[in-house]
């Protein structure tokens, strides 16, 4: 019965994933070895590393945040027996791509919303295109992925038994002491889960940068997403197999030393 799911997986992900490793080693044409050429083309161009550098800074920022705030809303929501809020928190989710881009037009384009707030009738700003641009995508891709990890950490906060917590309270502990040596320990699991479904979330934000700002956005939204498809545009697949391999490498580093970071957490609150 898994036979069909298995030969999916294999010939849309695990197949051409080893295609990709073996044409970022190979040339142009795909049949001699270069070895690590393509590499260190990729790694010395300007334009990679300054996707580099911004798509960092965005996972930087947002990520933490994101999971912090999601996480604090979730504490005070996951008794919600209505579920009004969390309804509430997830309809971003639920607007078209499309609907949000028109909004941010209408808001942060030139003689939009904003700039005739800030800059009076005459207008002359266009926010998307300038060093706030980063701030605008950070903020819409909280405001958006808010709700979806709100309902992960509540599902994670389920998981706890409230009878432990309820026996540390009448023992005199306190909602930080709970938390830190109760809640946290059973929930911090469920945490690299949602790490990774938040990773994923931001690199989906491409989509709403490419269709406001256009294939060469301001500098500071820059990301990789944008110079893979470029490469792609410009039909060079070497550079683009090789640089796909290099975002894999570290997103896959970035999970296992988080998952291990979360492990001993939940070992140090076990003890």
């Amino acid at each position: 019965m898994l036979l069909p799911s298995v030969a999916g997986a294999a010939v849309f992900h695990v197949i051409p994933m080893f295609q990709v490793v073996k044409r970022s080693v190979m040339d142009q044409a795909g049949r001699e070895f270069v070895g690590w050429e393509h590499y260190r083309e990729v790694l010395s161009n300007r334009s990679f590393r300054l996707a580099v550098q911004n798509t960092v800074r965005f996972l930087g920022i947002c990520v933490p945040v994101l999971l912090v705030l999601s996480l604090l809303c979730a504490l005070l929501f996951y008794k919600d027996k209505k579920g009004l809020r969390k309804t509430v928190m997830l309809m971003p989710m639920a607007i078209p791509t499309a609907s949000i881009v028109l909004v941010w037009k209408l808001l942060f384009k030139r003689f939009g919303l904003v700039d005739r707030l800030f800059s009076g009738y005459t207008g002359g700003v266009d926010y998307i295109s300038s060093r706030w641009a980063l701030g605008i995508l950070i903020l819409t891709y909280i405001w958006r992925n808010i709700g979806y990890d709100v309902i992960l950490w509540i599902a994670a906060l389920k998981s706890v038994d409230q009878s432990i917590d309820e026996a540390a309270q009448i023992d005199g502990a306190g909602k930080w002491q709970r938390f830190v040596w109760i809640t946290w320990p059973h929930i911090a699991p469920y945490g690299s889960v949602i790490l990774l479904l938040s990773l994923g979330n931001a690199f989906k934000a491409f989509r709403e940068i490419y269709l406001t700002a256009g294939e060469y956005p301001n500098q500071s939204i820059y990301f990789l997403q944008h110079i893979f498809h470029n490469w792609l545009l410009h039909f060079k697949l070497t550079d683009l197999c090789a640089g796909a391999v290099l975002v894999i490498g570290a997103v896959g580093m970035l999970s296992v030393l988080f998952q291990r970071l979360l492990e001993g957490d939940r070992e140090g609150g076990s003890l």
